[in-house]
């Protein structure tokens, strides 16, 4: 018998991100440019990059419903309910609080839109068509 332990999560990921790595320098280093741009990166990859993150998104909503749901159900008491309910309420708005202090900080820090011209907002007339993958 064998006595192998199955790889961690953290351990996979690395591996993966490894591996990218050196696939990605492969392609790089491939010498043929106009191939590894227009059929990989602005082809195979933007389309099954947008199709794994509609699906995550889809993911999401549903997840987080049963979640709640089945942190609700397993509650005793409603008196605690009303209690957690209370606290997510109050951290709900002192998160977004500090998010909205932050912007404004960074807002009057970086002055967003000093110096660019009116003119650059003008619409301009389309060019080209535009290509089936960024329709998706």
């Amino acid at each position: 018998m064998s006595s192998k332990s199955p790889m961690n999560l953290s351990t996979k990921i690395f591996i993966a991100m490894v591996l990218g790595g050196i696939v990605g320098g492969i392609i790089n280093l491939s010498g043929t440019p106009d191939w590894s741009q227009i059929w990989l990166i602005d082809g195979l990859f933007r389309v099954v990059g947008q199709v794994f993150i509609a699906l995550l998104k889809m993911l999401v909503v549903p997840l987080v419903f049963v979640s709640l749901i089945c942190g609700v159900s397993s509650l005793s008491d409603p008196k605690i309910l009303g209690r957690v309910g209370g606290k997510t309420v109050g951290l709900y708005l002192v998160t977004t609080g500090v998010a909205v202090s932050l912007a404004l900080l960074a807002a009057v820090i970086f002055k967003p839109g000093i110096g660019a011209s009116p003119v650059a907002l003008v619409q301009k007339e389309i060019a080209e068509v535009t290509p089936f993958t960024q329709v998706l």
